[in-house]
């Protein structure tokens, strides 16, 4: 059946940059929060030297850029950075072969020791729970390194899918990326109401999926985005008296007879598959 629409968490090329602060104060004057602290990381890994890369760390657009944060409750959020950094870096193959990772091992680990000493100077410590066990733990799909101070999160990432530049695509290059954010507790809050509904089922594990857009329709009506590492689908909920109730989940239109027994309105889902699932209609409800 032909797809209504395919949500896919792979990373696009990021172009652009940010306007920096200028020069921070001394470290026990500044204050934490999630752009000072990717300022910060950047001036000292400016006055680093990494052979490895191909080019300095540089400011990059952020806005379509998320991260993921799983919070102690197993809650997984998604985090909009204010600046985000990156570099990019050789890699002799995208195969995680034991060469490939020493390879890596080697080429980050000065990177990884400077960005960790600037984040123990700002008071932030590692979390566990968001951090790959080293660089063959593929749980994440990328190679991550978590470091939390309250309510500000930030991610060292390694990402074999995302690039730099136009011309890295074409090449054996991988990116690092640093970013953090503030909005962990906002949105914690806002996005767990719809994990919990996703998962009241059970057909979906709450572990595995994150929330990243939600879009509220007329007549109590979402459809709510949601995703694992590289892969997503949508689902369409409605308000009743005993909170949400999920109606549809899947990458695909829905039939169009859930559409009408529940009247679905056009704005929710544009189309939807008569009962032998072999054409698409229009949404009667529009």
């Amino acid at each position: 059946m032909k797809k209504a629409f395919m949500v896919f968490l792979v990373l696009v090329v990021i172009s652009g940059c940010s306007t920096p602060k200028a020069e921070l104060p001394e470290i026990s004057t500044i204050e934490i929060n999630a752009e000072n602290v990717v300022v910060y990381v950047k001036q000292n890994l400016d006055k680093g030297t990494f052979p490895s890369l191909k080019s300095n760390f540089k400011f990059l657009d952020s806005s379509n850029f998320s991260f993921w944060w799983t919070a102690k409750d197993n809650t997984n959020v998604y985090l909009e950075p204010i600046l985000l950094i990156g570099a990019s870096i050789p890699v002799s193959s995208f195969d995680l072969t034991p060469t490939v990772i020493e390879e890596l091992n080697f080429n980050l680990s000065p990177i990884v020791s400077n960005i960790d000493a600037s984040l123990t100077d700002l008071g932030f410590t590692k979390s566990l729970e968001n951090s790959s066990k080293d660089l063959a733990d593929q749980s994440m799909y990328d190679y991550i390194l978590a470091y939390e101070n309250n309510d500000t999160k930030c991610s060292f990432i390694l990402n074999r899918d995302f690039y730099i530049s136009e011309e890295d695509s074409s090449q054996n290059n991988a990116s690092i990326l640093f970013t953090c954010s503030d909005q962990f507790q906002s949105n914690y809050e806002y996005q767990k109401q719809y994990v919990d509904a996703l998962t009241q089922n059970e057909l979906i594990n709450g572990n595995e999926i994150v929330v990243y857009d939600v879009t509220n329709h007329e007549s109590g009506f979402f459809t709510v985005a949601f995703a694992q590492r590289r892969t997503g689908a949508y689902a369409i909920l409605r308000t009743t008296d005993d909170g949400l109730e999920v109606l549809y989940t899947g990458q695909e239109s829905p039939y169009c007879s859930l559409v009408e027994e529940y009247q679905i309105p056009f704005s929710a889902v544009n189309n939807c598959y008569n009962q032998e699932g072999t054409e698409l209609l229009l949404n009667p409800n529009r």
